[in-house]
């Protein structure tokens, strides 16, 4: 028996390409937005001693 409906077609409908997923950038760790960041984290730490504070 053949089905009725057939839900795409082999001469009109194209094959669907997934899209590869887009890689994020991440800043190094020497960029100074990722610096200012990471040393507000670092001061946030309070079981952590104080740089420059011996």
């Amino acid at each position: 028996m053949l089905p009725a409906h057939v839900p795409s077609s082999k001469s009109f409908d194209l094959a669907v390409v997934p899209k590869a997923p887009k890689k994020h950038y991440i800043p190094p760790m020497n960029h100074p937005w990722r610096k200012a960041s990471f040393e507000m984290y670092c001061n946030k730490q309070a079981h952590r001693p104080k740089e420059g504070i011996a």
